[in-house]
């Protein structure tokens, strides 16, 4: 199974739009990894097959130091990754993680194997 990149920007007034996503789901629980530095992993329970309801975000892939986020993880109409955080978690370069917009980018490992941005 393969891991669908993305390229956009986090923040709606300000930052670059070269950030880079992927995500894993097992159906139920979907898992986004962001190429901040440290990578912000975002985690959610599927609700739709295109959306998720965001319940914690971490900077270590086993979440050991996870933080409570409510807000949405989506899948839109034209291929975008949309994660919409109720809060902004963190910033970067002093613009707020409000809402990562990632335009689909390919796919890494379709031999298998996990990998992230």
């Amino acid at each position: 199974m393969g891991v669908c990149l993305y390229v956009g920007g986090w923040s709606q007034i300000c930052g670059h739009n070269h950030l880079g996503a992927s995500w894993l789901s097992d159906g139920q629980n979907v898992v986004a990894a962001v190429t901040t530095d440290p990578v912000a992993f975002f985690r959610g329970t599927v609700t739709t097959g295109t959306t998720a309801t965001l319940t914690d975000w971490a900077t270590q892939l086993d979440f050991s130091d996870a933080q409570p986020l409510s807000g949405a993880l989506q899948l839109s109409g034209d291929g975008r990754l949309l994660i919409a955080p109720s809060a902004p978690p963190f910033s970067i370069d002093g613009c707020n993680f409000d809402l990562y917009s990632g335009a689909f980018n390919g796919v890494q490992g379709a031999g298998g194997g996990a990998a992230h941005p």
